[in-house]
């Protein structure tokens, strides 16, 4: 499961360094999150609030629940197991004067196998009269990696995880905005699956992998209104490459329109497309230096096709207890991920509502 918590690091800085520059009231969202796939199901349920310090200041936190089960390589082929995963985390946002923003942040999440700390600050600087933002994040996460699962577990290992990333956003006129961006992820540590057995000369052996994992990615993305059809477009391409020889490319379109002042609606499409690891093989001939038939390392394509409704709940009372929630948001959103490797097809689903209070 270690995976999921690198994963959660990076997800903690987006809300601390992009999601926190927009909100400005105090709310509280409760979200729900449903994922299946061939051998894996999660379902995470997540409350997130944001405080409302004044002009230049917010707070906010959130706690997290993952539960997670999937087929257990180490209790057996055909057995399964399901394990929970507790995530909670605080951040902050302060305006200095008219053109900088300042956002730090941290988390700690938990499982049975796998602890992780995380702490991450942002700065952005908006340029020519608010026409331009550029924004500077980094954050470091510090991991410990076990065995717990196998019984007497023995094995105690570190990773260490360095972020720095860049963007430049810019208004392209008063319909059209684009951004381009750079993330650099440096790992150094265990990075191997610890009950990942690899066949290699006809005998399982456990999964080896380098240390050391330079990841980067490069982006770019636009989004446009047409004002005749009232439909705002979001074009998005991601390369990413790696020093195992990963590289995967990944365009992406949405479109989304209102209907009314209180129903929004959203289509989106996402392709993927990656080359393997350098040392990935299916079947290993003789034993090697990096062992791993890790999936997510393979060669593979993948297709994201999804919807999502917001319904704002403007249509409240203007009057009597329920006209403080006039400005909260109801969601719900669908994705179907077709993926032709191990995992095979995977569905999404999720709920949310926030609320100001």
């Amino acid at each position: 499961m270690q995976l999921r918590a690198r994963l959660a690091g990076l997800a903690t800085l987006l809300v601390c360094g992009a999601a926190g520059f927009a909100r400005a009231d105090d709310t509280i969202e409760l979200r729900g999150q449903y994922y299946k796939e061939r051998t894996t199901t999660v379902i995470q349920p997540t409350l997130d609030v944001e405080l409302d310090l004044g002009p230049r200041a917010t707070i906010g936190g959130h706690l997290v629940l993952d539960s997670i089960s999937a087929a257990s390589v180490a209790a057996g082929q055909q057995a399964r197991f399901t394990e929970r995963r507790y995530e909670g985390g605080l951040r902050g946002l302060y305006r200095l004067g008219e053109q900088f923003t300042v956002s730090l942040g941290g988390r700690v999440s938990s499982e049975p196998d796998y602890v992780s700390r995380n702490v991450n600050a942002a700065l952005a600087v908006e340029l020519w009269d608010k026409n331009a933002t550029f924004a500077v994040s980094s954050a470091l996460s510090f991991d410990d990696i076990s065995d717990a699962a196998v019984p007497g577990s023995q094995l105690r290992e570190s990773l260490r995880t360095h972020y720095f990333g860049l963007s430049w956003t810019q208004l392209l006129g008063p319909r059209a905005l684009a951004q381009v961006g750079y993330d650099l992820f440096v790992a150094d540590g265990y990075q191997a699956n610890p009950y990942r057995q690899v066949v290699a000369g006809g005998v399982p052996l456990a999964e080896t992998v380098p240390e050391l994992r330079l990841r980067n990615a490069a982006y770019l993305s636009a989004r446009m209104f047409e004002p005749r059809s009232e439909v705002v477009m979001q074009l998005g391409y991601r390369y990413y490459f790696d020093d195992w020889g990963v590289s995967g490319h990944t365009p992406e379109v949405s479109l989304t329109r209102d209907f009314g002042r209180d129903l929004e609606l959203r289509l989106r499409y996402r392709f993927y497309t990656q080359r393997a690891a350098d040392f990935y093989r299916e079947i290993y001939d003789r034993q090697e230096r990096f062992l791993t038939d890790d999936a997510k390392l393979a060669p593979f394509e993948g297709h994201t096709l999804g919807a999502r409704a917001t319904l704002r709940l403007g249509f409240l009372p203007a009057n009597g207890a329920l006209a403080r929630f006039r400005d909260g948001e109801l969601s719900a959103l669908y994705e179907r991920v077709g993926q032709n490797n191990r995992f095979g097809t995977a569905h999404v689903v999720a709920v949310g509502l926030m609320l100001p209070y």
